[in-house]
């Protein structure tokens, strides 16, 4: 292989690879996701951005009911106003985020959440 040819090679490694992580959300990105999912009420949405580990902890039964739970809550609060992002801490392939969720009828609620990423995207995880 020519030079000119390897160096095209690893651009193209690097830009796949950087195009992919552009394209994913960010951890922030993926809680303010999941609690848009859960004020439209959209369960299984929601579902998909939780980690492997944390769905297999919890089982489905059990954890339905947990995000149903959630979405009624939303909705009870009249829906979600704003989601603020106060931090969010990325160390490999762990994250922090810390969001304050504005509702509907002027509450808020302060929320700590751990990511974890799975096969490139990012995913909340048990709070440990």
């Amino acid at each position: 292989m020519t030079p000119h040819y390897r160096r095209l090679a690893v651009g193209l490694v690097l830009f796949s690879t950087t195009a992919c992580s552009l394209l994913s959300p960010g951890p922030a990105a993926t809680v303010s996701r999941f609690y848009r999912h859960l004020e439209k009420g959209e369960i299984e949405d929601a579902q998909k951005l939780l980690s492997s580990k944390l769905v297999g902890q919890l089982g489905a039964g059990k954890l339905r009911a947990g995000l149903e739970g959630a979405a009624r809550e939303i909705s009870g609060k009249q829906g979600i106003r704003n989601i603020a992002v106060q931090k969010e801490e990325i160390q490999g392939e762990l994250a922090t985020v810390t969001i304050v969720v504005t509702f509907g009828d002027g509450s808020t609620k302060t929320d700590n959440s751990k990511l974890v990423k799975e096969q490139g995207r990012w995913k909340l995880d048990a709070s440990k």
